[in-house]
This record gives C-alpha cells, structure tokens and sequence, in this order.
C-alpha cells in the first residue's frame, strides 16, 4: 500500500492589481501566480464569495475576467484561491502539478535544453517528446506537424508544434496507470538563444530520464533526457471547466485527482490511500454539466482505493483545527448538471468528522435562481462505499432557493453512502428524475444519513425530497435515517414515478414531519417486469409508521395524518391506529385478474376450541360501490387435530357488504371523515366469516385482505381496523 497526496490550489493561487465592473474584473498587472475559472477573489472593497465564472481576455494574467456576483470595486490587490489549471503565465521550471508523492507541492519541473544552432529539419523528418511525434513539413504545419527550417527558425517551428493548442499527439505514460496527455498538456517548450528547452508541466522525478528524440535531422545527434524533476502533491481534486493546461479548449474534462480523466503525472492503485487536504475549496460552475469524482483510480473487491480527508490534520498538521474540504457549486439558473461520485470501481470514501464535529467533506450547491434545485448526488461504479469510522461524511448546502435530490442512475451492486448528512433549505420542485438517469441495474444503501431541513418555512409538498431514477432493476435503500426539521406536510417521495423496476426502501429511518408518503405506485400503469417494485417504508418512531406502496395498491400507517381509528391500539395499549389501503388507480393494474393482496393482520384465539366467527371493521370511501365481489377477507387457521383451513368471504357473483353501527375516531353524519386534500366521507362495513370447523384454542388466525376492484382516484381509500374481532 502506498500513501499519495492531493492538497487542491496548492499551485493556483494569484496576487494581482484589478478593478471590477459589474461582472467583469480587469486585471492590469501581476504580482505572483495566476488566476482562472474558480478563483475565489478576496480584496479590499470584493464581496465576500466572488469567484471567476468566465475567461474573458486574460488567461491567468493581465486582461479581462467575469465574475459573479455583480459589483464595483476601485483598483486593488486582489487575491485569487483555488484556480483551475490555465496555459499561461508560466514561471520556468515551476510545475503546474505534481504526482502526488510529497504533501507539499512540486518544487521543480524536469526540465531539458538541447543546442539546435547547427539542426536542419527537412520534411519527412520527425521529432519526438517522450513519444509524442511531430512529423516535419515544408510548410503550412496543422496537427502533429512542424515547418521545415534551422537553426533558430527551426527551434520557434518546434516550439509552436509542442505548445500548439489543437489537439497533438500525446506522450508515452512514465509508468503503469499514469495518463498519456496529449504533448502540449504534458510539457511546455520555449526558445532561448540557440537552444530548444522544454519543462513538464507537472512535478515528478518519474518524468527524469525521460527521452526527446529526433530522426533526419542534419547537424544535430540525440537522444537527450529530462532531468530536475521532483515529486509533489497533486494540486487539483477536479478540475470540470478546464481541459487540463490548454485554455482554447475550456470544456469539460473532469482534470484532477478525484475525477474520470485523472491527473497528468503519478496515479494510485489498488490498496492505496490518497490523503485530500483539509482548509481547501474547490469552486465550481457547471453551466448545466456534471462533475465526476473519484473516477480515475480503480482498487479491486478485497483492497479498494481509499481517499482519506485529513479531518484531524495529522497530515497538514498546519492547517487550521476543524478545517475542511469542500466542493462549492454555482448556479443562477436551472441545471442538469450534477454531483457523479464513484465513477472508478472499488473506491472508499473515508470522510471523519472534525474535532468539533464538521463534516470534512462538505459538497454545497448556492443557488441564487428560481426553479428547480440543481443540487444532486449520482453515482455510477461498481463498490463505491462512503467509509467514515462511524462518523460523518456529505453535507450538501442548496443555499437560497430549493432542494437538493438524491439520485443514482447506474449504480451497481455495493454502492454505500454512511454516516452523513444533507442540508435542505427552503423547498420548492424537486428535479424531474428522468433528467438525470442511466440505464442499467442499480443498487444504493444510503445508511445512518441525517436529512436536515433546516427551519424551512413551508412544507415540501409541491415536489418531493427525494426522487427515484428511471433506472431498470433498481433498489436505493435508507437505513437509520433521519429527517429532522421539516414542516408538517412535506412530501417523502415523487408523486410521479414511473412505473419502472425501481424500488425504494427505508429501514427503521425516524420519517418526521416527511407526512405524505404516498400513493406513488398505485396510481402509476402496470407492466408485467416491474410486479414486484415499489415504495416500503418502516419507520423507528415510536409510533411505528409503515407503507408498503406497488403497482396493485398501497397500504399504510401514518401517525401524522390523523387516521380514524377504531379498536386496535399500538403495543403500548393506549395509542390507536388503524390501516389506510388504496388501490390502483390505474385501470391496466387489473385487479379483478390479479386481485391487490393488501394488509395481513393476526389474532391468538383466547376462546375455547370451536369454529368461530372473524369480524374485520371497515370504512370505504362513500364515491365507491363495493360489493362481495370486490373486497374480501381470507382468513387461515388451524384446527385442534393441527390442519390447516383457509376461508374466504369473496364472492364471485357479488353481493352486498355487511352494514357496521361501530363508531369510529372521526365520524361525520355517521360516516367515517378523513381530510385528504378535503374531507372525504366513508360508509362503515364489517366483513364477517364463519369457520367450518374448530379453530385450536391458543392458537393463531391469520386475516388477509384482498382488493378485487380498481379505484378512480389516491383519495378513494378503505380503512381497516386491524384488531379483529373473535367470538
């Protein structure tokens, strides 16, 4: 196992004299360093949280930028943190990058000087840098091509070649798993009198001995190496608006340690741990694009790879007490874009919570639009896990308009999140789902997670907190979550999922004022592959909330909707509940084939051996016609000999339900009242059965109930009584 380190800006700060207008910094001179798209400006008279959005004339230098938000600010010195990688200035032999060797950042670039006074290149000649080639023209060079000419002409011909900004040929990789940038990504050349010398752009004592080469020339030998490179840390976690170190190409390319193309120099490997420096930032603005992170580096089953954040900074021992790592997204509109975690396979996420108790890593969207939030979770790999030793890891901020979404697209088996937390503010839509979907089975475990809705004034009622992805064959599961501080009222799940196989599951999770948790599925169109997906939920409250919600009907306890109630209480003997079931909705669901096997209840026969009669309390919603035929009780039970009888009150050819005189909790006109949206009324039934033989005294009956009939609407619901009567 080998330890390797990523402290993010550690090569992109910059001191320079600007103003700003409104949205544009105009810089007009240089102290130290660069600035670029990221930078986090600081300043006498700059609003705190103004980062560069935009390059404008400058390219890390003197020129124009745009930044947000907007402002006036007269000429100053204006600091500038946390930049993404630009081509330009450039400060010889200092790298742009390391390889992730050191805790501290590379100190030097290899570097070679090779005399060309006396070369002459002719056309069919060609020239190498660590196995890049460049092929000589006559003239009219484009792509992987240099001009003909000597000496020094020849010399600024290689040059433009080397440092062209279309794509070129790319190097040869220093060793196993390294990335092969292309060759203006890798070094960076330039003329000096007579000689030709060319510096790679990331710290490495890997790139030493490295060979440029050429073949044709005249008055010119070779082979010559590289040398004077040292090691560093690697200096970006992810770069998303930036294609490496080439500003004519600013689209996204996920540069960094932690994202899908990786770093130019150094790379981890199975069993390795990547420390990630604490006090750092990364500020990004996805214009409708995503991120991907922790995508380049791939472990295996038995020794993943780990990326450790320095929580208690036994690392940095330098860096402030309590500090952390964080990944800051900015949006003033509507986005797609998202948060892709796990694109390598086999990856860990070891994130502890500080000394104070802060979540080290914090991924925080500010959002300064109307709309819908831009803020997502997606993973996409293989045995992504969040290990963080029983603390904490995500803490995700949708800062001033709405929610932030979990979804995960195409995530396969073992795909865990634990131990972290999403911060909710003020609720609006949620995303569409299928927006941000991917094909393919799916699987997620989000455990011991805190959802925190944070004081928000309203409830979440017109979208939902969390939406499912139309991912086949999917499974996200919750386990020992918490959602703390939400209005009454708030919506748990999307009121429109599809009817896809998907399935959401919450396990012993304390739901809060989460109310409205369904119908989802039962209002949605049946397809035959998807029969045994849906929505279940098991809450830890003392009350025990549950739902069981899939294609053929939903059935669920709520405590915080004020169920009528009738004879069953709650295993502390006072408290009363009751079951709502709804059936479909949706005619293709075809009950009257394949009937809705809705709530199973027991009851131990405390009486004598002898056949019995079984009375189930019911109350239907007074807009649905519902006869024998419709709505059934199955009863099972075993005799004193220990056979087995199972009954029926369903009757095929219909029949009228037994009238009920029980009063229950809420009752209006001497109906059952239940506001769902508005006050819906239900007419009190009792089903009734007789058994043909003796039940065993002590023993137990087991009561199911069965929907043979389609309702028209989520409000049309039947109440059960769960404490079924013996006599």
């Amino acid at each position: 196992m080998a330890d390797f380190y990523l402290d993010h800006g550690a090569y992109g700060d910059g001191v320079v004299t600007g103003s700003i207008s409104t949205t544009t910094l105009t810089v007009s001179a240089v102290t130290s360093g660069e600035l670029g798209l990221g930078s986090e400006l600081s300043g006498t008279g700059v609003t705190a949280g103004t980062y560069i959005t935009a390059l404008g004339t400058g390219l890390g230098g003197t020129g124009t930028y745009t930044i947000t938000p907007s402002q006036t600010v007269a000429s100053t010195t204006i600091t500038g943190k946390y930049a993404f990688p630009l081509n330009i200035p450039l400060t010889w032999g200092e790298p742009q990058d390391g390889d992730g060797t050191a805790t501290t950042k590379a100190t030097a670039s290899a570097t070679i000087s090779i005399d060309l006074s006396a070369a002459t290149a002719a056309a069919g000649n060609t020239f190498s840098v660590m196995g890049a080639v460049l092929t000589c023209v006559a003239s009219g060079a484009t792509v992987n091509n240099f001009n003909a000419g000597s000496g020094t002409t020849l010399i600024d011909n290689l040059v433009a070649a080397i440092n062209r900004t279309t794509a070129t040929s790319v190097i040869t990789a220093m060793s196993t798993g390294w990335t092969t940038p292309k060759i203006q990504d890798a070094v960076f050349a330039r003329r000096t009198g007579n000689n030709l010398e060319i510096m790679t752009r990331a710290g490495s004592a890997a790139y030493n001995g490295a060979a440029v080469a050429q073949s044709g020339f005249t008055g010119v030998t070779g082979p010559w190496t590289f040398s004077g490179g040292s090691g560093g840390s690697w200096g970006y976690a992810t770069v998303p608006k930036a294609l490496a170190f080439l500003p004519s190409a600013l689209s996204i390319a996920g540069y960094g340690a932690m994202s899908t193309r990786g770093p130019n120099a150094g790379f981890a490997t199975a069993g390795d741990v990547v420390h990630i420096a604490t006090n750092r930032e990364v500020n990004v603005r996805f214009s409708g694009a995503g991120v991907a992170m922790v995508g380049k580096f791939v472990g295996t089953v038995t020794t993943p790879i780990e990326y450790r954040v320095d929580a208690l900074q036994t690392i940095w021992t330098s860096n402030p007490a309590n500090s952390i790592f964080a990944i800051t997204r900015f949006e003033t509109s509507y986005s797609t874009g998202q948060w892709s975690l796990g694109v390598g396979d086999y990856t860990w996420l070891n994130c502890p919570r500080t000394a104070n108790g802060s979540y080290s890593l914090q991924m925080q969207v500010k959002y300064a639009g109307t709309g819908n939030s831009p803020g997502m979770i997606h993973t996409g790999s293989a045995g992504l896990r969040s290990r963080s030793t029983g603390v904490a890891l995500l803490s995700l901020v949708s800062g001033l308009h709405d929610p932030i979404a979990i979804t995960y697209g195409s995530v396969y088996a073992g795909t865990i999140f634990e131990n972290g937390r999403v911060d909710v503010r003020t609720p609006a839509n949620a995303p569409v789902s299928s927006t941000y979907t991917g094909g393919g089975t799916a699987s997620c475990t989000i455990d011991n997670y805190v959802f925190d809705g944070d004081t928000a004034p309203s409830a979440h009622t017109a979208g939902a907190l969390l939406q499912a992805a139309s991912v086949s064959h999917s499974t996200m599961t919750f386990v020992n979550c918490k959602f703390n501080n939400f209005v009454s009222g708030s919506r748990l799940t999307a009121s429109g999922i599809p009817a896809s196989a998907q399935n959401l599951v919450f396990m012993g999770c304390q739901l809060g004022n989460m109310d409205l948790r369904g119908p989802t599925y039962s209002a949605a169109g049946f397809a035959s592959q998807y029969r045994n997906t849906g929505i279940f939920a098991e809450a830890s409250d003392p009350t025990r909330d549950f739902i069981a919600d899939t294609w053929q009907g939903c059935t669920e306890w709520n405590s915080k909707r004020s169920f009528p109630t009738l004879n069953a209480t709650l295993q502390d003997g006072v408290t009363p509940w009751s079951l709502r079931v709804v059936p479909a909705t949706a005619a293709s669901a075809s009950l009257n084939l394949t009937p809705y096997i809705g709530p199973l209840v027991s009851k131990v026969n405390s009486l004598s051996s002898a056949a019995r009669t079984i009375t189930a309390e019911i109350a239907i919603a007074d807009t649905l016609t519902f006869s024998l035929a419709d709505i059934s009780m199955v009863v099972t039970y075993a005799s004193p000999a220990g056979v087995q009888y199972t009954e029926t009150t369903y009757n095929a050819s219909g029949g009228s339900l037994t009238a009920s005189t029980s009063t229950w909790s809420a009752e209006s006109g001497g109906k059952v009242s239940f506001v769902d949206g508005g006050t819906v009324l239900h007419n009190k039934f009792k089903l009734q059965l007789t058994t043909a033989n003796s039940i065993a005294s002590g023993s137990i009956i087991t009561v199911m109930f069965k929907f043979h009939k389609n309702v028209t609407n989520t409000t049309q619901a039947i109440f059960i009584d769960p404490e079924v009567q013996v006599t």
